[in-house]
């Protein structure tokens, strides 16, 4: 790991740079480009979608970081290897400086929404107990986003994040819908506002992949939704 990694602007054009290659030298459908990720891809999709120079659809983001400061602390508390990663990746290697991870977070940076793109946070429940990313991390870049779309009230309030950090959670409970569920698995919470989505599902740090790829066909048009917003 180095300074290069962690959402420089060299990973943001190295993004960007793969888009336009597939474009000129593939066979793709230019209204259909695709930005999905899981775990540090997740991290990175959350960053693509504040900077990209592309035209993206949609961007799927599962179990993403937005806060590199605040993962610090989390991985330090577990011992995790990722804190190592952090420090490399934003400093000397050996003091933590907050404001260069911070530099680094989604979470810190400036917010202007395009209604035309689609953005969707996925997080397992058990994340943070099981894997290695609090699903904080997508709650609150969602809470931010909602902020920066002028739309208060579909935030995440803390009463709810209390109930789904401690799992208190039911079928029925936070998300008045019944039996919601996402490639096989429970539904206990969503959130959406303009463009933007949050869903918490029943698992841990994981993308579905088999839902990721149906729900890309069904944003291009190539299925028919069972549910609304694909959920079946």
């Amino acid at each position: 790991m180095n300074k290069d990694a962690c959402l420089s602007d060299k990973v943001i054009a190295d993004v960007d740079d793969a888009i336009g290659y597939a474009m000129q030298q593939g066979s793709v459908d230019e209204h259909n480009v695709f930005v999905i990720g899981v775990s540090g891809g997740g991290y990175i999709a959350l960053g693509s979608y504040l900077k990209t120079r592309a035209t993206v659809k949609a961007f799927l983001a599962w179990a993403p970081i937005s806060d590199l400061s605040a993962w610090y602390r989390e991985s330090s508390g577990q011992k995790s290897r990722y804190a190592a990663d952090i420090l490399n990746c934003t400093s000397d290697g050996r003091s933590f400086d907050k404001a260069l991870a911070q530099q680094r977070s989604p979470m810190y940076w400036d917010v202007k929404p395009n209604p035309a793109t689609l953005l969707e946070i996925y997080a397992g429940i058990e994340d943070g107990y099981s894997g290695s990313v609090p699903i904080t991390h997508s709650i609150q870049f969602f809470n931010r986003m909602a902020n920066a779309l002028g739309s208060t009230d579909s935030q995440v309030s803390q009463a709810d994040t209390i109930r789904l950090l401690s799992r208190s959670v039911s079928r029925s409970g936070v998300w008045n819908m019944a039996a919601p569920s996402i490639g096989g698995r429970q539904v206990f919470y969503r959130r959406e506002t303009g463009p933007v989505s949050l869903t918490i599902f029943q698992g841990g740090h994981e993308m579905l992949a088999d839902y990721a790829f149906f729900r890309m066909q069904e944003l291009a048009g190539e299925r028919s939704p069972e549910l609304p917003m694909g959920l079946h």
